[in-house]
């Protein structure tokens, strides 16, 4: 495990008993795409139909986050075949709300980058689908560890990314492997198109979920 203030994302599946973790341990295989599981947790998947979301007023993003938010919205948007429709009513309980809610901070372990957790689960499905997911990108985290703005936009585009990930059913991707944004961890200085996309593979997984 890495020290705390390097850990990176964490993922949580919240249940109406409690919080659930998920961990994923990080695979050691030789085509990580070919072995990527789809769903990440096998107990729950995303619903289909429109990828709803709002801005949470509970931690509400800054705008410059919240930018990158919008801009991993419409990178899915462009990219497969999930749709996004934005909702200015933002709500973490009740059936037909959206299915993500934005959040920057909050988080459950202030060492984490990002998390993504599943509050309210649709009911008598088997298996179990996520009604919504409450995504959090650790702000105050990424502005103490860059200065530059350039490299606190591209890790808050890369989270954003990797956590709308997981609330499209994506795993983690292992290092050392950097041809997606389900990589977990910084950025660095790095400013190649795999810290704010997915693989063919990853999309393909979402396409025939919500194609």
């Amino acid at each position: 495990m890495e020290p705390k203030r390097r850990r990176t994302h964490r993922l949580f599946a919240m249940a109406a008993a409690g919080l659930i973790a998920a961990p994923l341990s990080m695979l050691a295989v030789a085509s990580p795409a070919a072995a990527d599981t789809w769903p990440f947790n096998s107990n729950f998947r995303p619903d289909t139909g429109n990828h709803g979301y709002c801005y949470s007023s509970v931690y509400p993003p800054s705008s410059a986050v919240r930018a990158q938010m919008y801009n991993a919205m419409v990178y899915m948007t462009d990219s497969t075949a999930a749709n996004r429709s934005y909702a200015s009513n933002c709500d973490l309980s009740g059936a037909g709300q959206t299915d993500v809610v934005w959040r920057e901070g909050g988080m459950s372990d202030t060492g984490n980058i990002g998390e993504a957790s599943c509050t309210v689960f649709w009911a008598n499905t088997s298996p179990r689908r996520c009604d919504r997911f409450l995504l959090r990108v650790n702000g105050s985290l990424v502005r103490s560890h860059y200065s530059s703005s350039a490299n606190r936009n591209r890790q808050y585009r890369k989270t954003a990314c990797h956590e709308l990930g997981h609330s499209l059913g994506l795993n983690h991707y292992p290092s050392p492997y950097t041809a997606s944004c389900q990589r977990s961890g910084w950025t660095g200085t790095v400013t190649s198109s795999w810290t704010r996309t997915w693989t063919s593979h990853h999309r393909s997984h979402i396409n025939s979920w919500f194609g």
